[in-house]
């Protein structure tokens, strides 16, 4: 049809050039000047809107529709560059007989035209559906029946996953100041002590309970740390054994592995995609029998931010004697019946790296438990009217994060020289990165509201696509709580995630995995090494690698699942107990921006491009 109507303007553009080269050149300028120049003057702007269509929405109508506008944006633009050639031609023949500045009207009247359809046709695409696409150098616009939405913001910059966003008072810099002002730019100091203090003022609370937790937090460089010192202080060994979940990022395993321990993976139960209870008892019975020794410690992950079966699995550990180390490092703020996650076993692990709920630039904490509290969970003890258990031994907070911090900083005796007599990390929070976690706890609840504000309008906006299912917190009622009672499973949505049905087809579905990734995708950081592959033999589905790419097309960001640890190449001897349910996920699902700085606006605009990436 294009080229149909690119030969009727043709024809057109040829039927002038010949009324003109009749005329002469004086019918010519006198045409253009008394005619174009106030004809065409006007639809200067609408033909600009129209190439680059950047600042304003259009509403889709139907296909004949969007080819007349097209066919009318290419006439327009054609006279226009006529008019730029004849003021070429009188500047360049301004003596010539009319016949030769005629001719060079038509020539390079025709060349003009021929560059602008080209340029057009770059530019702005119909699809089978009436859909005007433009694929400009800034952010394309995303086309509703009805509907338009802004995109001065989002032509500037993508849409990340989750990017930090500093108080709107400046505390964070505030307390930076400080850190230059008194010199202390080093691992300790005053910013360190006081965010530590704000994060066990925020861990202790139970809502709507008055009594406080008597945690204890360890401010660390990293939440990778915090789960290296967790494991070192219950007495993981070489040659040990720790059962962590699989669906997970690498460093809730990675650090099992630094202290020459083996990792057991334990796969997924579906509502909340973490660790299952049911598989990780049979893992224990199962490496008693194999070993003749139970794991040295379990590890659950908050994928997400959602909250784990916390109940089950210490009512489990606590039987077993097994200390659990929570990996809330996703999970900051979610709660499990109105208590913070990490607060329940020996050990929790938080983060705040760049891309998390509160950030210290690069850094994380160790949430240290009382060892009798902990151990009572599930048994009978603290908070049930029971007493807890004679053979339960009782460390208390306070001593658990002393012998993290000794650790933490090289395991120094209490000499006037450096005595070492264990080997010890480097891994207390800089007192300058400390000063952005506590401008960042002014902050930490609105935080969390716009993450769960972000997440209900996901529900809410997608609820109706089909092919599309967006993953919510489970009700009470599934899981078998009262129905009245508040919510058990209180999610942060760190990452607000959906799955795809396999069936569902998407755009450029058919060149998926074509390409080798050479960046980082979906806000990851580092440098990535370049494989000689573009597959692997666990991997999303093609409809998932064809949204993620859409949605980066679009100036979104967009990431699969975290690929399970069974499955991946550096753990596959590892032992795993599984169900498919992490894998099956894997292949199906995709994460969603729901930081601080996505708005309402992005969040329809996510949906819709969702929406238009469905073939």
């Amino acid at each position: 049809m294009i080229v149909i109507l690119d030969c009727i303007t043709i024809v057109l553009a040829g039927m002038l050039s010949i009324y003109f080269l009749i005329g002469g050149a004086e019918v010519v300028v006198n045409f253009w000047n008394h005619v174009c120049i106030w004809v065409y003057s006007l639809p200067i702007f609408l033909v600009m809107m129209t190439m680059f269509q950047t600042y304003g929405g259009i509403i889709t109508k139907s296909l004949k529709a969007n080819i007349i506008r097209l066919w009318i944006a290419l006439i327009i633009g054609g006279a226009l560059l006529q008019v730029l050639s004849m003021v070429l031609s009188e500047v360049v023949f301004p003596f010539r007989p009319p016949l030769r500045s005629t001719i060079f009207v038509v020539v390079v009247s025709g060349v003009l035209q021929c560059l602008y359809r080209y340029v057009a046709r770059q530019v702005i695409k119909v699809d089978a559906k009436g859909n005007v696409n433009f694929f400009s150098p800034f952010q394309p616009e995303v086309k509703t029946m009805g509907e338009m939405v802004d995109t001065s913001v989002r032509s500037r910059s993508k849409i990340n996953l989750c990017l930090a966003q500093m108080s709107e008072d400046g505390m964070e810099k505030k307390y930076v100041n400080e850190a230059f002002d008194m010199n202390w730019v080093v691992p300790l100091g005053p910013n360190v002590d006081a965010f530590e203090v704000d994060l066990e003022k925020f861990v202790n609370n139970v809502a709507g309970s008055k009594e406080m937790l008597d945690s204890r937090v360890a401010a660390l460089s990293a939440g990778t740390a915090a789960v290296h010192l967790a494991l070192l202080a219950v007495g993981v060994m070489p040659g040990d054994e720790v059962c962590v979940q699989s669906f997970t990022f690498c460093a809730s395993a990675n650090p099992i592995a630094y202290l020459g321990a083996f990792p057991i993976f334990i796969d997924s139960e579906p509502n909340t995609w973490n660790m299952d209870p049911v598989l990780l008892e049979q893992a224990i019975k199962d490496r008693i029998a194999k070993t003749g020794k139970k794991p040295k410690a379990i590890v659950p992950v908050a994928l997400y931010g959602m909250p784990y079966q916390i109940d089950k699995i210490m009512e489990i550990a606590n039987r077993y004697g097994i200390p659990v180390i929570e990996d809330a490092a996703e999970g900051f703020g979610s709660r499990f019946k109105g208590q913070v996650l990490g607060t329940f076993g020996r050990f929790g692990v938080l983060s705040f790296n760049g891309n998390k709920m509160i950030t210290t630039s690069g850094g994380g904490a160790l949430i240290c438990n009382d060892e009798g509290r902990s151990a009572a969970i599930g048994t009978g003890g603290k908070g049930s009217g029971k007493e807890i258990p004679k053979n339960v031994s009782s460390v208390s907070a306070e001593d658990s994060r002393k012998n993290i911090l000794w650790y933490a900083t090289q395991a120094r005796e209490s000499f006037p020289y450096y005595q070492h007599e264990a080997i010890g990390y480097n891994y207390r929070l800089s007192n300058v990165c400390a000063g952005i976690g506590r401008g960042q706890m002014t902050v930490v609840e609105h935080h969390l509201r716009h993450h769960r504000h972000v997440q209900k309008m996901y529900e809410e906006l997608l609820a109706y696509v089909p092919g599309v299912t967006v993953h919510k917190a489970p009700s009470n009622l599934e899981m078998g709580f009262d129905a009245n009672q508040h919510q058990v499973y209180d999610s942060n949505y760190w990452l607000c995630t959906i799955t795809l049905d396999p069936n569902l087809r998407i755009k450029g579905q058919e060149n998926a995995y074509k390409e080798q990734v050479t960046g980082a995708v979906g806000g990851a950081a580092g440098v990535i090494h370049v494989s000689g592959e573009t597959t692997t033999d666990c991997q999303p589905n093609d409809n998932v690698e064809a949204l993620r790419k859409f949605m980066l097309d679009a100036q979104i960001e967009a990431r699969p699942l975290w690929k399970p640890m069974h499955k991946q190449p550096v753990f596959k001897n590892a032992p795993a107990y599984l169900n498919g349910v992490s894998e099956s996920l894997f292949k199906v699902g995709v994460c969603l921006p729901s930081g601080p700085w996505v708005s309402d606006d992005d969040v329809k605009y996510i949906v819709e491009t969702i929406k238009s990436a469905i073939a």
